[in-house]
């Protein structure tokens, strides 16, 4: 065994909470409802995640962004954020997989 220090599971969650909340990462639902970590580089944003390989792709969509302001904006909310995520298979999965 390695000689480097031991923590706790519970201070690693914490930790990763912590980043969260300062929005240095981001945490996001998978589709088996497990909480995943991801170091994002916007803040409204959207990922592409592999359901086989878990790979994912941030990417931008000024539409959806702009239909999620007008949306919350008519139901009175402000301070709006929001993540979106896209499940299916990257293109190297669907290629082992032997799909188009």
């Amino acid at each position: 065994m390695g000689s480097g220090v031991r923590i706790g599971l519970t201070t690693v969650y914490r930790s990763l909470q912590r980043l969260a909340d300062e929005g240095t990462i981001h945490s996001v639902q998978t589709m088996d409802r497990q909480t995943a970590y991801r170091l994002c580089s916007q803040t409204a944003h959207h990922h592409l995640v592999c359901t086989q390989c878990g790979a994912a792709l941030e990417i931008a969509d000024g539409e959806l962004d702009r239909l999620v302001e007008r949306e919350a904006a008519a139901r009175g909310y402000s301070a709006i954020a929001h993540s979106v995520e896209i499940f299916g298979l990257c293109a190297k999965c669907s290629a082992s997989r032997g799909e188009d």
